[in-house]
């Protein structure tokens, strides 16, 4: 990918709103690897996904990819032993929740059920 030119500075993969590498409109990237300015978490790789899917399947039949990624709000729920952690939510004024909050939601399964949920894996 270096020498294509797609990666930048970071050792990321510049990408369009489709989620398409700009110098090479046919291939797609999505996850830890794009260069889009939000934090990396597996939530929000099932909505790259998807994005990917519809757009390569709209290439194939010779279509203008139509899904565009905009971001998804920040989320980020910090976990420390079995009773600590922190949380903030990106709504409203910026929403943040202490050790009771972040302890019942995350440390108990640290999101692992909902994860295999969403992949089909119950």
């Amino acid at each position: 990918m270096y020498s294509l030119g797609a990666v930048v500075e970071g050792s990321r993969v510049k990408v369009t709103p489709t989620l398409q590498l700009f110098k090479y409109p046919r291939v797609f990237a999505g996850g830890d690897v794009i260069d889009w300015y939000e934090q990396k978490q597996v939530a929000k790789y099932y909505t790259h996904a998807s994005i990917i899917a519809r757009n390569v399947v709209a290439l194939l039949d010779k279509k203008h990819p139509p899904a565009i990624y905009t971001g998804k709000y920040e989320v980020m729920v910090l976990t420390m032993g079995k009773n600590g952690g922190a949380s903030y939510f990106e709504a409203l004024w910026g929403l943040r929740f202490g050790d009771w909050f972040s302890t019942v939601i995350k440390s108990r399964g640290l999101f692992v059920g909902m994860a295999r949920a969403k992949m089909g894996l119950h």
